[in-house]
């Protein structure tokens, strides 16, 4: 039986659940009460070295987003300029919206792509990650996530009518090529559409992108990464199976941990929020484009 209060679960979708319950991981941890084997006396050294590289790669500390646009520029191709041309005749907000609609279609989609998979572009093989992002930038531009001739968006039919023959066509898959999970990438991007259209008020316009009308309309021209967050866990729940809820919210990467109690409740349970973390990043660049002001990335 789970056992949670409003302010519960309100506090379970914070950066800063995250941080409480996964320290009591770490003091857990360091008095061997865990399967981790921590040595604090290399943490200086882990931490020196880790400098070095951020010094060697980012001397002036312009350091970006880990987000998904990264990926696309993989082979040193500059695919998102190709895409700011194709929307050039767009308001700033409504590119945003592609934009927007393109990364959280691409990061639903990278579950691992396994050993064999690489996907070939212009005579160029890109794997894992970067493949299935160059692979997802294609399939959108196409309009493969679309159900009207607006080609540059996702929307609520063209997730909901997805198959696997359309996502195995647009990752190059085959017996040859093979890629794991197809079915549950396609079961996802469904409930994604499903998802959309149940939750008008965080998505208005029907498309995953249109978040950003939610946080304009709520927090106006300035807000946080935080609330970026909050209402990708709000909006995004229910697509993710079998995980813990409270009522009818689904809490997403958040995870029992018998240790600290048998009962199901807000002192048991330890937060992650992993993906919807690398999800919230890859939004804030567009919406930085569209004149937004977004601040307190440091707090995820």
């Amino acid at each position: 039986m789970n056992n949670f209060s409003q302010n519960d679960v309100e506090y379970l979708l914070t950066p800063e659940a995250i941080r409480n319950s996964t320290q009591k991981i770490f003091d857990l941890s360091q008095n061997g009460k865990t399967n981790f084997k921590l040595n604090i006396d290399k943490l200086e050294a882990c931490s020196e070295y880790v400098l070095e590289v951020i010094k060697e790669n980012y001397p002036a500390l312009d350091i970006p987003f880990h987000s998904r646009w990264g990926h696309f520029h993989v082979g040193s191709i500059d695919r998102e300029s190709k895409l700011n041309e194709m929307i050039s005749d767009k308001d700033p907000m409504e590119q945003a919206r592609t934009k927007l609609d393109l990364a959280i279609v691409s990061v639903l989609l990278d579950a691992g792509a396994g050993k064999e998979w690489k996907y070939k572009e212009a005579g160029t093989m890109f794997n894992r990650s970067e493949g299935l992002a160059v692979a997802s930038f294609h399939m959108f531009v196409d309009g493969d996530f679309s159900s009207c001739e607006n080609y540059f968006q996702a929307d609520v039919e063209g997730l909901k009518k997805l198959n696997a023959n359309k996502l195995k066509a647009g990752f190059q898959i085959s017996d040859e090529n093979p890629l794991i999970g197809v079915e549950g990438r396609v079961k996802l991007l469904n409930k994604l559409g499903e998802t959309i259209a149940k939750n008008k008020e965080v998505f208005p316009q029907g498309r995953p992108g249109s978040i950003i009308d939610y946080l304009y309309n709520k927090h106006g021209k300035n807000f946080t990464v935080k609330d970026i967050l909050s209402a990708i866990l709000l909006g995004l729940g229910p697509i993710w199976p079998g995980r813990i809820s409270a009522g009818d919210i689904n809490l997403g990467d958040v995870w029992h941990y018998p240790q600290f109690g048998e009962e199901v409740n807000v002192d048991s349970v330890i937060c992650f929020h992993k993906l919807s973390q690398w999800l919230t990043y890859s939004l804030v660049g567009p919406m930085l484009e569209a004149g937004l002001k977004v601040e307190g990335a440091e707090k995820l």
